[in-house]
This record gives C-alpha cells, sequence and structure tokens, in this order.
C-alpha cells in the first residue's frame, strides 16, 4: 500500500514484499503447523489466500483455483518451509501503463521488461501528489541524482536480475554478469513457464481484453493459449542479438495477424535506435487499421527520430472512442513530451477526444499544466449552487 516511491505499484521487493503475521484463535490451534511466536521463512503469494482459506474450511480446492494453501489439514511445516518462488506482475496503473513480469527464486528476483523504453518515473498523477516523487523528479531535472538514483527516470533494461539479499534495493543488474549465466537462465525459462502455464492474458493488449475476454477470462485464456504462447515467443525476442531476429521481425510486421503485427513492433521499440534500419518496415504500420498497433509504431519511429511520433499518437486518441486506447496513446504521448528534451511537444489544445473516462481527462489535465486540479469544497459547490433557479415539477 501507500505510494512511497518503489513502493505501491513498482515489481521490485519494495513493491511486492509485504508482511504477513497470521493470528490463530485458540479453538483453531489444532489446524496450525507453527507455534506461536515463530516465523516462517516459506514463501507466499497473494494468490495462495483462496486457496488456503478453502483448505481450512475442508472445502476442496477446484482445480481451476490459482495458489497452494499453506495453512489447514494436509499442510506440514516442512512443505511451507521449502517454498522459495513468488510470481509478480505490473500492468497499469490508472492512465500509467507498463507491462512487467518477475520470478523471485529464493534470494534472486528476475524481471522482465516488456516495455523497457519506459521509464519507472513516467507521471502518474496519484504518485506525484506525494511530496517526495516531485522532489526525485526535480532534482532529476537539475541534474543532481547520482547514476542507481536516477535510473527511475531512464529506461529500463529487457531483463534484470538481483540478489535481494546482497543488493535490497536493487541497484546492480546481474543480468550481464557471466558468473549469473546459469541463474539468469534458469529464471528466464521458469518466468516464461509460469506466464504460459496461467496463460498470461496480458500479451494481448488491454482493449481487446476489455472487449473479448471480460465476461469469462478464464476461458478467453484457454481457448487462445496457442496464440499467448506464440506472442510470447515473439516477445522474446527482445532477449536476443538483433543481428539473429532482424529478418524475423520484418515477416511478423507484415503478418496478417495484427497480434503479431503488435508485438514485433513493441520488441523493435525495445531495441530502439539500434534497429533504425527497420524504420522504412514501420512507416506503413502507421496507417495500421488497429490503433493499437499504431501505438506501438509511434513508440518505435518517435525513439528512432525518424518521424514525430505526436501526430499519429494524438489523431488516435482524437479518433477512437475506447476509452482504454485513447489513455495508452496518451502514456506515449507524455513519454515523448516529458522525456525527450522538448522535441515532441503537445498542448491541451491538440486534443478533441471521442473517448472520455477519468484517466483520460488526468492526462489532458497533465499536459494543460493543471495535474492536480483542486476539488471543490462543499462550502464552494453551495455556494455554486445557490444562485442556479430550482427546477420546476411539470
Amino acid at each position: 500500500g501507500g505510494v512511497l516511491p518503489r513502493s505501491k505499484g513498482y515489481i521490485y521487493e519494495s513493491g511486492l514484499h509485504v508482511p504477513l503475521v497470521v493470528r490463530i484463535p485458540s479453538q483453531f490451534r489444532h489446524l496450525a503447523v507453527y507455534e506461536r511466536g515463530s516465523r516462517a521463512n516459506g514463501f507466499v503469494e497473494f494468490v495462495d489466500f483462496g486457496a488456503t482459506v478453502l483448505n481450512l474450511a475442508g472445502a476442496p480446492i477446484p482445480d481451476n483455483v490459482d495458489g497452494i494453501p499453506f495453512l489447514g489439514g494436509g499442510v506440514s511445516k516442512d512443505a511451507v518451509e521449502k517454498r522459495n518462488e513468488s510470481f509478480g506482475y505490473a500492468d497499469r496503473f490508472d492512465e500509467k501503463y507498463d507491462l512487467v513480469r518477475s520470478v523471485r527464486r529464493g534470494k534472486f528476483q528476475y524481471i522482465r521488461n516488456f516495455q523497457p523504453y519506459l521509464p519507472d518515473g513516467l507521471q502518474n498523477i496519484y504518485r506525484y501528489k506525494m511530496l517526495a516523487y516531485r522532489e526525485w523528479e526535480s532534482l532529476f531535472k537539475q541534474g543532481k541524482l547520482s547514476p542507481s538514483q536516477e535510473q527511475f527516470f531512464r529506461g529500463k533494461p529487457a531483463e534484470a536480475l538481483f540478489d535481494v539479499e546482497a543488493d535490497p534495493h536493487q541497484i546492480n543488474n546481474l543480468a550481464n554478469d557471466p558468473s549469473y549465466s546459469t541463474v539468469l537462465k534458469e529464471l528466464r525459462s521458469r518466468l516464461v513457464e509460469r506466464m504460459g502455464s496461467m496463460p498470461d492474458l496480458s500479451l494481448f493488449p488491454e482493449s481487446v481484453l476489455v472487449g473479448a475476454a471480460m465476461k469469462n477470462p478464464q476461458r478467453f485464456g484457454q481457448e487462445h493459449r496457442k496464440e499467448i504462447l506464440e506472442y510470447l515467443e515473439i516477445a522474446n525476442l527482445a532477449l536476443l542479438p538483433l543481428e539473429n531476429v532482424k529478418k524475423r521481425l520484418r515477416e511478423e510486421l507484415s503478418d496478417s495477424d495484427f497480434m503479431r503485427r503488435y508485438w514485433a513492433a513493441m520488441v523493435c521499440a525495445s531495441f530502439g535506435k539500434s534497429a533504425s534500419e527497420l524504420a522504412d518496415d514501420f512507416l506503413p504500420l502507421l496507417k495500421d487499421p488497429q490503433d493499437v498497433v499504431r501505438i506501438r509504431t509511434a513508440e518505435f519511429l518517435g525513439q528512432t527520430g525518424v518521424v514525430n511520433p505526436q501526430p499519429t499518437l494524438v489523431d488516435v486518441v482524437n479518433t477512437t472512442d475506447d476509452p482504454v486506447i485513447a489513455t495508452e496513446a496518451l502514456n506515449s504521448i507524455v513519454w515523448f513530451r516529458d522525456f525527450f528534451q522538448n522535441r515532441y511537444p503537445v498542448q491541451r489544445s491538440d486534443f478533441n477526444p471521442d473517448a472520455s473516462g477519468a484517466d483520460v481527462d488526468d492526462r489532458l489535465n497533465y499536459i494543460n499544466g493543471i495535474p492536480y486540479p483542486a476539488k471543490k469544497t462543499a462550502k464552494q459547490k453551495k455556494k455554486k449552487n445557490s444562485g442556479r433557479p430550482k427546477k420546476r415539477v411539470q
């Protein structure tokens, strides 16, 4: 909880690891495998709570329930102590989009950033109401931060590996250290396995899920398992040398399945300027019939400097009636506006959106220079309403 920097909403241990204290009333002590005042070293995930409650109640645990009980019948202390793995995820937080997954095993946490070009410090209104965030941003703009402190406002690596015991603030990325290559490969493989086993619905953009999956997300995931695994495989091309995947990316960019185009564009955006030679393959996608592909295309071409991405992104905002797509485009608009040395400015008058909603409003207010509009007090509302004529009853 809370909004301290790098806490809630971030996939580092400071954002995921929370205290768990269990009080067991006297009439249920016979179900406990631990003595009062003792501490368990095994890992517990939030998805384990549902299974644990069912187990405590003596109810059968359905096969489609995620999680493993850590209390109740059939649970041994030894089994709990041996649990040493947890899965983490981060997607959208209000108007701020990102796509991050992690797996922790023992003292190591592996993080996979699917949109590594987006900085952790991308503006988010509920966070930047806090003075700590504002001061951190101010010091960054003044050039007063150390390299480790300014990481928050820089792009992220596609994958990171941290020893969270030796490096609790997760500053030293071990992913490129040859001495940790075995651990890196094991945890990378484990993350792919866990994402595929769900399967992870966020391999589809949120706008697709809202329209097609929300009535029965589990069924949607099972029916589209094959495609999700294929998209994950394309996404992980970002972890290979660009020279080895250029031909494949060009093929995917022209595929009839827009989701394959979407992920190929995301991979190229992850490579950034180093993939500039693929820019010509992207230019037709600025007019792609799918707005999510246009957004990813603009992200890549804006990074390379081939085109100004803002006209495409603004057009998406002004023409879509989907508030999720509009908000995602605005996410990229703010990124380009704030982190590219004023090369890609926009102003509130550029926008005349069809879509509406709190997240769209928050982004537009921020662009307009009013990031935290003051709410009227009850007294102000009463004064404003006092001059209105009363409605007549017909």
